[in-house]
C-alpha cells in the first residue's frame, strides 16, 4: 500500500481517475478496478486538493450536461 500512496498523487495517476469520472465511472468503480478500499481510496483523494477540485469539477459539469440533456 505504500506504494500506491506514492503512486496516487502522480500527475498521471490524478489524469487517469479524473479522466475515468468524465468517462461516467464512479470513484467507487476506480477504487474497485485497483483492488482498493473505497475509503481509503475516498481518503487519498481528500488528501490531495489539486485531485479534490479536479474530480468536484468533472462531477460538476457532468450535472450540468445531464440537465441540459433532460
Amino acid at each position: 500500500m505504500a506504494r500506491w500512496s506514492r503512486d496516487v498523487v502522480a500527475a498521471e495517476t490524478m489524469g487517469v481517475i479524473v479522466q475515468r469520472l468524465a468517462g461516467g465511472e464512479s470513484l467507487k468503480a476506480i477504487a474497485a478496478s485497483w483492488g482498493l478500499p473505497y475509503g481509503r481510496f475516498l481518503g487519498w483523494i481528500a488528501a490531495n486538493g489539486e485531485l479534490t477540485e479536479q474530480c468536484k469539477k468533472v462531477r460538476e459539469l457532468a450535472g450540468i450536461e445531464l440537465r441540459m440533456e433532460g
